[in-house]
């Protein structure tokens, strides 16, 4: 293989300089232009002093002064696991929270150097370049907006290791923390299923049932334990029922989030694109030169739009579910079966934020691995960095243009196109292998 030119092998390192230099500033607030307010912390902070109170309306709308998102939306346990972070005052919270959340950035990038076994420098720098270039725009996003999609990208790495080593136990633990901090990566856990990893399965499904008491250690003190249980079980019915059944089943978005910009979910794409009246998709900078609220396109009928929020995405999982049965033989194609999985069910959600795209490493990396260790597809690897790094990093940059750029679904649609690529290429490897095996 020919080795790149000296100019290219320093802009690797360079451009990983400048990502963790902009992580820095982001955490001290230097410069003002990438920085924001953390306002989804906020929503977790009262959430957390709520649970501390041991109040029954954990999914109540925001009532603190500070929390100017919307209510709460993540199960019980996220909130009992932020709840020490708020003995402090609320700056400290916020810093912690950040350093939480800049912590995880190298811990999934270790467990993702173990996995795919990346030992000889050149292959770390290239492979860490990679990485970061495809998922650097929700990165940021992530912890400029205080979310908890680096933790939960960060277990998910580590349960893909254990497995790999041969600790499902372990491996399903990790799986089922991350489901239990948001719910979407429940969905891995129909991933291990199809792989037939039994025992990781039991593990994750254990792990969240066992998670489901955690909020006791702050709803018994407050309230007693009779009490207290019933505040708990009222706690997890509320998020069960009340929030994710019901905000599903009418695709209704009020009080925790809108369809506007960065929400790059089929449904939010839909409506934006083909819906009259959809709400809030003018911004700020548009509100001279992008009249009214949508359709940007044409308009459909609304019931048949609500069927493009759901039925792609509900494709899209089966193929990948499919995939992970057919891609069994080696760990690129075992670990990306996770990404595949998990990406469908983003954009299936009815809020997928441009930080909640973070995950699309996990996709990537396993295809950058096999690309940059045995210099198999490379074409394919350059294709699907360049597209995320295009599509989910600069499209987030806040200009004008990559602002329309964002609420006409460029990234949920950039995000695809690596999703294809991605599974297309391992497919194509597999019936390879398959074919020299058999001859």
């Amino acid at each position: 293989m020919t080795r790149p030119p000296a100019w290219m092998l320093w802009g690797r390192w360079a451009g990983l300089a400048l990502l963790a230099l902009c992580m820095l500033a982001i955490f001290t607030g230097k410069p003002d232009a990438l920085v924001r307010t953390p306002d989804d912390t906020a929503v977790y902070i009262e959430a957390a002093n709520r649970m501390r109170a041991g109040t029954d309306a954990l999914y109540a709308p925001p009532s603190d002064g500070f929390n100017i998102i919307g209510s709460y939306t993540y199960p019980p346990t996220f909130a009992a696991l932020f709840a020490p972070l708020t003995f402090f005052d609320r700056p400290v919270t916020f810093a912690l929270w950040q350093l939480v959340l800049i912590i995880c950035v190298p811990v999934a990038g270790w467990c993702l150097f173990r996995l795919f076994e990346i030992r000889k420098l050149a292959h770390g720098r290239d492979f860490a370049f990679a990485v970061a270039a495809a998922c650097c725009g929700p990165l940021m996003l992530d912890v400029s907006w205080g979310n908890a999609n680096l933790p939960i990208a960060a277990c998910v790495a580590a349960g893909m290791l254990c497995l790999e080593r041969g600790r499902p136990v372990a491996g399903g633990a990790w799986l089922g923390l991350a489901a239990q901090l948001k719910v979407i990566p429940i969905v891995l856990l129909l991933v291990l299923l199809m792989q037939r990893r039994f025992k990781a399965a039991a593990a994750m499904l254990a792990t969240m049932a066992l998670l489901y008491f955690l909020p006791l250690i702050w709803f018994v003190p407050a309230q007693g334990l009779s009490e207290g249980v019933a505040r708990n079980h009222e706690a997890a019915r509320a998020f069960i029922v009340d929030q994710a059944l019901a905000r599903a089943s009418k695709q209704d978005v009020t009080n925790v989030g809108s369809t506007a910009i960065s929400n790059s979910s089929f449904y939010a794409v839909s409506q934006r694109l083909f819906v009259e009246g959809a709400p809030t998709v003018a911004m700020a900078w548009s509100d001279e030169w992008l009249p009214a609220q949508g359709p940007l396109l044409f308009a459909l009928d609304p019931g048949f739009v609500r069927w493009l929020g759901l039925t792609p995405a509900l494709l899209l999982f089966a193929v990948a579910l499919w995939a992970a049965w057919k891609l069994r033989r080696d760990v690129y194609a075992r670990s990306a079966s996770f990404g595949l999985a998990l990406l469908p069910a983003l954009l299936g959600n009815l809020l997928c934020w441009g930080y909640s795209l973070v995950h699309v490493g996990l996709m990537f990396a396993p295809l950058a691995a096999l690309a940059i260790k045995e210099s198999r597809a490379r074409q394919a690897y350059f294709a699907a960095g360049l597209a995320l790094f295009l599509c989910c990093g600069v499209v987030f940059t806040g200009y004008d243009l990559m602002e329309l750029m964002q609420m006409l679904g460029v990234p949920a649609f950039g995000a695809l196109a690596a999703w294809a690529i991605v599974l297309i290429t391992l497919l194509r490897r597999e019936r390879q292998i398959t074919s020299t095996s058999e001859s």
